[in-house]
């Protein structure tokens, strides 16, 4: 199954840079050009290399979506010791 997306490259279209179509749609509905696979991002088209299907995502893209969860993972693992920090007085105190 592919899950890249394609745009159409016709600047005078009414769908260029707005519409991003499913890799099975070849050609633009409005304007009949071929369309290009584009990255997947929301607002982001930039192209695509076609041989290399297993790439969804630009460059730039990628790198902010792994900086994005490796931030939410450095947060997830500070705020368990924080809890953990709290939760070990708390528990003396009950007792």
């Amino acid at each position: 199954m592919d899950l890249r997306k394609k745009a159409c490259p016709n600047e005078f279209c009414k769908t260029h840079r707005k519409k991003k179509f499913n890799s099975k749609v070849n050609y633009c509905p409005e304007c009949g050009e071929k369309l290009i696979y584009v990255c997947k991002a929301h607002g982001c088209f930039k192209p695509l290399d076609e041989a290399e299907p297993e790439h969804s995502y630009c460059h730039g893209c990628q790198t902010d979506r792994d900086d994005r969860k490796e931030k939410v993972i450095y947060v997830a693992k500070k705020g368990a010791q924080v809890a953990g920090f709290v939760a070990v007085p708390a528990i003396k105190v009950l007792k």
